[in-house]
C-alpha cells in the first residue's frame, strides 16, 4: 500500500520558528493581535509558505499565536478573563514557592539579578529594546519557582511561560510609557530576600504581582 508524506526541511522550520518568536516577543515586527502575513514573509525571506505555516503551527501550540479558520494566524491576545486567571495562578505559585524555598535562595544570585535588571533597564531606556528586560524578568520569576524544589510546580509554570511572557510584555510596554515602575519593585523584593526578611519578601512580591495586574487592566 502506498504512503504519501510531506517532507519538510526541519532546519528551515526551526529557523523560521526562532525568527517569528523573536519578532513577536521583541515587538519589532508584529504587534499583539496583528495578523501574520504569510505571503509577505514568503516573499521577504525568499522561502516557500510551507515552513512558515509549520513554524506558526508550533507557535500556536505554545499559545503565542492563534489560528482563526479562513482568516489566518494572529499574534495571541489575552482576554480580560484569561489575564485574571493567569494572574491568579501565577501569584499562587510564586508566593507559595517563595515561602517554601526562601531559606534556599542563593543570595549571590539575587545580587546578580539586581545588576542584570539595571543593565537591561538601561538598554530598554536607551534603545527601546524590551527583550533583554523580559529575559531577566523571566529568569528571576522562574528562579523563585525553582527555589521551592517542586518539580511539578515548575512544570506547571513552564506550561504558562509563553502566556506569562505575553502578559509581562504587555506590562513592560506600560512600564516604558510610565518611565519605569517594575525595576524598583524587583529591587525591593530582592532587597528583602538579601535582608533575610521573609515576610517583607512575600509582601513585596504580592504587591509587585498586584501592580502588574492593575497596570494591565488600566491599559
Amino acid at each position: 500500500m502506498g504512503f504519501e508524506a510531506q517532507i519538510i526541511n526541519t532546519d528551515i522550520v526551526t529557523q523560521v520558528y526562532d525568527q517569528l518568536r523573536k519578532a513577536i516577543f521583541s515587538n519589532s515586527v508584529f504587534k499583539v493581535g496583528e495578523k501574520i502575513n504569510i505571503d509577505k514573509l514568503s516573499l521577504d525571506w525568499k522561502i516557500s509558505k510551507t515552513p512558515i505555516r509549520e513554524a506558526l503551527k508550533a507557535l500556536e501550540k505554545e499559545n503565542v499565536v492563534k489560528h482563526i479558520p479562513r482568516k489566518g494566524f494572529f499574534v495571541s491576545v489575552l482576554e480580560v478573563d484569561e489575564m485574571r486567571d493567569l494572574s491568579d495562578l501565577r501569584e499562587a505559585l510564586e508566593i507559595h514557592a517563595l515561602r517554601k524555598g526562601f531559606e534556599t535562595i542563593d543570595r549571590k544570585r539575587m545580587k546578580k539579578f539586581v545588576s542584570d535588571f539595571r543593565k537591561a533597564h538601561d538598554v530598554m531606556v536607551k534603545t527601546g529594546a524590551v527583550e533583554p528586560y523580559l529575559e531577566v524578568d523571566d529568569e528571576f520569576h522562574f528562579y523563585i519557582i525553582q527555589s521551592s524544589n517542586n518539580k511539578k510546580m515548575a512544570a506547571v509554570y513552564e506550561t504558562m511561560k509563553n502566556s506569562l511572557k505575553l502578559l509581562r510584555f504587555r506590562d513592560t510596554l506600560v512600564f516604558e510609557a510610565d518611565m519605569g515602575k517594575t525595576l524598583p519593585e524587583h529591587e525591593e523584593i530582592i532587597q528583602a530576600i538579601l535582608d533575610g526578611d521573609k515576610s517583607k519578601a512575600v509582601e513585596t512580591l504580592c504587591k509587585h504581582l498586584s501592580n502588574v495586574e492593575n497596570r494591565l487592566y488600566s491599559k
